[in-house]
């Protein structure tokens, strides 16, 4: 064809091609080389950055494309100036956009909007022009030629005389002349928006506030839900393409009914707003159980693959019988690859429900679709379904009909006769009627953002996991109702679940709609029988229809031919009565499949190949012992006494197992003072039925909390303060002049003081000026916010008081609402403790995404991550997890979907902060001094004065807020409980951020890295030796302050380096970092008193020259070694004898409490008490006496001199301070105090002086603690979860060492036995 034949206008589109319009007005496209036409004549989609003169220009190309396209437009919004009335920016959208309002009339019109997405925003922009900002392509409903409204007369959206339909075409054409890009775009605009996003998806397509979403919730599931899995996909960019989740729960249910899976891409395959994946299996009642979530970036065969993968992972390996998913090839070729041994089955239903859509604008749809259906359905044979087939493509002509042909070629593998020998476990929808619905049916639409998902996400399991501790409770404690006196159905009555077997016993009613059964033949042990059965046919008519059986008498066997058996997993209506022709009072065992046994959760432990443990293999053990511990579960649901003796015999369990001396075990003791971590079974299920309270609150009122509403802020507190024994009341709110509330504080009941009366009897104080309170106030985003916590309180609170406060009466969030489960109301309860921001002393939320950060944080940071990087961290998450439970971890990522930062912390790291979290050091040598790897360690100090880790961290870089965020997560991980001091480097970022998230901690700074610098920073400076010398005598030989300022004067005098930048910074922090500032603060050894001193790093020998995946390789190793060390100095304090170094009653006081390494230490200073030149008592004032103790020490060296200690003794309190503040520093006290003690005939050290920190009598047991007080043990599901969750603790227990492992699959099976034994005595 001629290019110059046509008349055309050509515009040069940035992709080089040429947008053209034909004589018609209509655009086309062009290839910019050859200028032929491509594809048919149609407008061009709207786009992100095209411009047009005016407003109803924009509407009028619009208008121009719907039609077109056979939909009708409507102006949703429009935006107005305030003075000048100016249009500045509308919104116009589909006409079936949104529904339409209930009405109170007695004939109300037919809905015809559908909640249409299709939408286009724009703006008037600087240049005067409008510009399209936002665009929404797809409609959730058919289109059309219908002539709407807004194309009758192709008006502008305005009341102005609309011009014709051609002449508003024409002069739509012109306005594509120029398609500007946005500034804020990625590349050239894509006339077709969704096909180049899916043309190549590299990450994945988070919007704004999905990032804390994901944060949020991965936070909250791993601090409640133990055993809980996830893995994030980042590829070597740094950008995150698909993410992967499984709770513990799932992950059970993958054992048990992970034979047959359905694979649920529907949301992502129609472009819902969440690219969301799920797998989906069906339990012993027949209900969807979920076995995993992902979300995706795109449909393409590497995220498919790397989905299939984490699952695998995640269930050790075992691929499931059978997998069924819609029609794709992708997907196809992914499972081919992943699981080649598993049978791959299209879902019949979900073909069929495609069929109005394919075939609906054929001629004589009606017809084709009843032979379809007719092929489908009811057809026996192989040669039955090819000769209906190729009858209703003869007759209707459809043979070229694409899908149908491509339908045909994958007939294999969904049509019911070529699948008789797969097995579907009731997966199969082979009957008409039956479909294969998403888990996620009635919470998720077409437009729910990320964040509403996850909200509802805990609702449905909730619910889902109700519906089955209700079917199992309703099967075990009734029987069915016989409708015959068939024995078959006598049988299965006692054995299969209720929902089960009704279908079943439906099979055996119509057992009497077979009115013949006849033996055809023999052929060897193998008879034939012809069964005649009535079936209803079109209409109400019934037709005789005839199933073969084939009946193995020698082995016990009965096959039909509808195959029932295998699709829907019990016996059909033929084969019982085959059965029953032949004598057969009982159905064979073969044919009792266990999956639907009442008990089968209780009886049957998922074997994942794993019955030869390996003795060396940590994730075997674990294996072995968490399928044991399920049925342990499983088991103790059934009732009040199986759940009381489970709890019992756990906890007895636990204690024998710790008689198990282990030489690979971690040993440690339960500290006195330590942190309890408790949770609740569930953070959701915080009210009963009856609206009491019966849970805890596992976080304490923290800023940066958000809620929805004033009252759901009063019900959090309430709820918080009826748990801790106190009651509450409202000091104050505030209101706008619009009456609107927007500022509150919540007080305790305790606070202030009642006004005196005058009565003659006034009632007595019962006030105390209580300071405890929080403070919240709504913010721009309508949430309303704590701004502010107070948590001390000034009187005794307990809550096992009974005292009853007025405001508990009534646990509904301030108001007259009755809260009830089952209910709008569990949304609500859900979304209470929806945001997961620890900000424990905090006065901001760090929620980026939100923008609350402003402009400071820099979006274009990210991990830089090495080819292999991204796999390594990966495997070695997902390794963690596998052996760890309580595996805690959290990715960061930027707006654009980046890895920024990460931070991990294991069960034993999370524990020990419970044991040793009152001084924390930070240390942050590798990334401030650009190690390879960016690490950050959180590190504190055992009862031994070893380093122990806390937690770990990968860092983008070192800016404020890259460290607050990781110590926010940290914080996230160890449930709120900030440290009482820190100690970090020097570095200003750092203390900007340790201000921001921990503004109550003393922030120290390490004395041993300033000692580490002076060399660097002072050794080009003449007199560098003196300046040096000056340097170390001031700061560890000053007592007083005046002490240091004057030695510090004289140094920078002496030696003219008062302006030295160093010098100067330091003198600014020195109440940071020197001694003789720090004497009030608890610094545990952590801060080196003398010059020869020095802090080494945890990961010293195991960073020199690492990449970041031998980092994360030789991390266990670096565990194991620091483990390995505390177990020893465990055995060396518990089973030798210290050798004292003196008589002294201190020394052998302090022998049968402290670990030795510390008695080490402590036994230098009774030596030293005795090499004091004098001591003697200066003044007395009032309980308060002080002395001066005179010792020589070494000063510079071998140089020794004479210096004077003050020492404060209060004998009637017991109480002694010494001026070198050692008690504070080190944990132990002095040889001048012990000096004053003895002095004064103290033979023993006062309690107040004695750390349980240092005790080696305390059992420290490095296992996440997850049992729970206040549940309600009457519900199945609270029961389920408190179960697991103790029992966790056995499994974790057991995995330290092949004998501890051994003692706890004993305890196990004991535990097991006891609840059998009580089944046998309640029955």
């Amino acid at each position: 064809m001629e290019v110059g034949s046509l008349n055309i206008e050509q515009v040069q589109d940035p992709d080089s091609n040429v947008i053209a319009t034909d004589q018609d007005g209509v655009l086309m496209e062009l290839d910019a080389e050859n200028c032929v036409r491509e594809g048919k004549k149609e407008f061009v989609a709207p786009a992100i950055g095209m411009e047009f003169d005016s407003y109803e220009d924009a509407y009028n190309y619009y208008n121009c494309y719907a039609k077109e396209l056979g939909f009708r437009v409507r102006v949703k919004n429009s935006w107005f100036k305030r003075n000048s009335k100016e249009k500045y920016g509308a919104v116009l959208c589909c006409s079936s956009q949104g529904f339409k309002r209930i009405k109170d009339v007695n004939r109300l019109r037919k809905e015809t909007r559908t909640g249409c997405p299709a939408m286009l925003r724009m703006r008037l922009v600087d240049s005067k022009r409008w510009r399209i900002l936002e665009v929404a392509l797809e409609h959730n409903h058919l289109l059309g030629t219908k002539m709407y409204k807004s194309m009758k007369k192709m008006r502008s959206g305005t009341k102005r005389k609309s011009q014709s339909s051609s002449d508003a075409e024409n002069q739509t054409i012109k306005l594509y002349r120029s398609l500007v890009i946005d500034s804020g775009g990625n590349g050239p605009s894509n006339f077709n928006a969704t096909e180049a996003r899916n043309d190549s998806p590299k990450q994945l397509n988070l919007k704004k506030g999905d990032t804390r979403a994901i944060y949020n919730y991965l936070c909250r599931m791993q601090l409640t839900n133990p055993n809980f899995f996830y893995l994030m996909d980042i590829n070597d960019d740094g950008h995150l393409r698909n993410v992967f989740w499984i709770d513990a729960r799932s992950r059970a249910a993958c054992g048990y009914f992970g034979d047959v899976i359905y694979f649920d891409n529907t949301y992502l395959a129609n472009k819902f707003e969440i690219p969301l994946v799920a797998l989906v299996g069906i339990n012993h009642h027949g209900q969807a159980v979920l076995l995993g979530c992902a979300l995706l970036a795109g449909e393409t065969a590497e995220s498919y693959i790397w989905l299939f993968k984490a699952w695998l992972t995640c269930v050790s390996g075992h691929s499931p019988q059978t997998i069924i998913t819609d029609r794709c090839n992708v997907v196809q070729s992914a499972i081919a690859e992943v699981f080649p041994s598993c049978h791959h089955c299209f879902g019949l239903s979900l073909i069929i429900k495609k069929v109005p859509e394919k075939l609906g604008g054929s001629r004589n749809y009606d017809a084709i679709r009843k032979a379809l259906l007719k092929a489908v359905y009811e057809t026996l044979k192989v040669i039955e379904f090819e000769a209906a087939w190729g009858y209703m493509i003869h007759r209707f002509g459809i043979g070229d009909h694409e899908w149908l042909q491509s339908l045909y070629d994958d007939r294999f593998r969904w049509a019911p006769v070529y699948l008789k020998d797969t097995s579907f476990s009731g997966m199969s929808a082979t009957r008409p009627g039956e479909t294969l619905s998403p888990f996620f049916d009635k919470y998720v639409h077409k437009q729910t953002p990320l964040k509403e998902f996850l909200d509802k996400y805990e609702l449905a399991l909730q619910k889902k996991h109700k519906e089955e501790a209700l079917a199992d409770i309703y099967s075990r404690s009734s029987s069915p109702m016989l409708k015959t006196r068939c024995s078959f159905e006598l049988q299965l009555s006692k054995i299969y679940t209720r929902d089960i077997f009704k279908k079943f016993q439906f099979e055996v009613e119509e057992m009497y709609s077979c009115f013949s059964t006849t033996q055809l033949h023999i052929d060897g042990p193998i008879i034939i029988f012809l069964v005649k059965e009535r079936v209803v046919a079109d209409g109400n008519q019934r037709e005789i229809r005839d199933y073969e059986v084939l009946y193995n008498r020698t082995a016990g066997e009965v096959r039909c031919i509808c195959s029932c058996f295998n699709f829907h997993g019990y016996l059909c209506r033929h084969a019982l009565c085959v059965l029953n022709f032949n004598g057969v009072e009982e159905i064979p065992s073969k044919y009792i499949l266990a999956r639907w046994k009442k008990d089968y959760k209780r009886l049957y432990i998922p074997d994942h190949g794993s019955n030869n443990v390996d003795g060396t293999d940590r994730m075997q053990w674990f294996g072995q012992l968490y399928r044991s511990a399920l049925q342990i579960v499983e088991e103790g649901v059934i009732s009040l006494d199986h759940y009381n003796v489970a709890v019992q015999t756990f906890e007895e369990s636990l204690k024998r197992m710790d008689e198990v001396s282990l030489n690979t075990e971690p040993a440690g003791d339960d500290d006195a003072d330590g942190y309890e971590i408790e949770g609740d079974c569930a953070m959701t299920e915080f009210v009963s039925q009856t609206g009491i309270m019966q849970g805890e609150n596992p976080l304490p009122p923290a800023a940066g909390m958000e809620f929805d509403t004033y009252e759901d802020v009063y019900y959090f507190y309430n709820c918080y303060a009826k748990q801790h024994g106190f009651g509450v009341r409202v000091s104050n709110t505030w209101y706008r002049k619009s009456k609107e509330r927007y500022r509150g504080k919540l007080s305790c009941s305790s606070a202030g003081f009642k006004k005196k009366s005058d009565a003659n009897r006034p009632r007595p104080e019962t006030r105390t000026g209580c300071p405890a309170m929080v403070k919240f106030r709504l913010m721009e985003s309508n949430r309303w916010r704590i701004i502010e916590v107070e948590l001390e309180h000034n009187h005794l609170i307990s809550p096992a008081s009974g005292k009853f406060y007025k405001s508990h009466k009534s646990i509904g969030g301030g108001t007259k609402r009755p809260l009830q489960l089952d209910s709008a109301e569990e949304v609500q309860k859900i979304r209470l403790f929806r945001t997961v921001i620890i900000d424990s002393e905090g006065h901001r939320s760090i929620d980026v995404d939100e923008g609350e950060s402003g402009n400071k944080v820099d979006y274009s940071n990210q991990l830089r991550l090495k080819e292999g990087d991204a796999l390594a961290v990966q495997n070695f998450f997902s390794r963690w997890q596998l052996i760890d439970p309580d595996f805690f971890y959290v990715v960061d990522l930027n707006e654009k979907g980046c890895l920024r930062n990460l931070f991990w912390a294991d069960a034993r790291s999370r524990v020990a902060y419970t044991y040793f979290s009152d001084v924390v050091a930070i240390d942050t040598t590798c990334l401030e001094n650009k190690f390879e790897v960016p690490l950050v360690a959180f590190c504190g100090v055992n009862h031994h004065g070893q380093s122990v880790l806390l937690g770990c961290g990968l860092l983008a870089s070192g800016t404020i807020e890259s460290y607050t965020w990781l110590f926010r997560a940290w914080l996230t991980c160890v449930l709120g409980r900030p440290p009482q001091a820190i100690i970090t480097d020097q570095c200003r970022t750092l203390q900007t951020a340790i201000a921001d998230v921990f503004p109550r901690a003393s922030h120290c700074l390490c004395l041993s890295q300033i000692m580490h610098k002076i060399p660097e920073n002072l050794g080009g400076l003449f007199e560098y030796e003196a300046i040096k010398a000056a340097f170390i005598r001031a700061v560890h030989y000053s007592f007083r302050v005046e002490e240091f300022e004057a030695a510090w004067e004289d140094m920078v005098q002496r030696h003219g380096i008062r302006d030295h930048n160093w010098l100067q910074a330091l003198y600014e922090d020195r109440k940071q970092w020197v001694p003789v500032y720090l004497r009030d603060i608890f610094l545990a050894g952590m801060s080196p008193m003398q010059p020869s001193e020095v802090v080494s790093s945890f990961f010293e020998e195991f960073l020199v020259k690492s990449t970041l995946k031998d980092f994360l390789d030789k991390y266990d190793q670096a565990l194991q070694t620091h483990h390995q060390l505390e177990v020893v100095a465990d055995l060396d304090s518990r089973n030798s004898s210290y050798m004292f170094k003196s008589g002294s009653h201190f020394e052998l006081q302090l022998s049968e409490l402290y670990t030795n390494d510390i008695l080490r230490k402590f036994g230098k200073e009774v030596e030293g008490m005795y090499s004091f030149f004098s001591t003697r008592q200066l003044n007395v004032d009032g309980p308060l006496i002080k002395y001066t103790v005179k010792e020589q020490t070494e000063v510079d060296g071998n140089r020794r001199e004479m210096r004077d200690y003050e020492v404060l003794y209060n004998p009637s309190e017991m109480e002694v301070l010494c001026i070198c503040g050692m008690f504070n520093l080190k944990g132990y006290l002095c040889r001048h105090a012990l000096s004053i003690l003895n002095q004064n005939g103290v033979q023993e050290i006062p309690a107040l002086y004695i750390l349980s920190r240092w005790r080696k009598d305390i059992k420290r047991s490095y296992v996440y603690n997850h049992s729970c007080s206040g549940i309600d043990i009457n519900n199945p599901v609270h029961r389920y979860d408190h179960l697991y969750k103790c029992i966790v603790q056995v499994v974790e227990e057991g995995r330290k060492s092949q004998d501890r492992y051994k003692v706890a699959l004993q305890e196990l099976n004991g535990i097991l036995n006891k609840l059998c034994i009580t089944e046998d005595c309640a029955l």
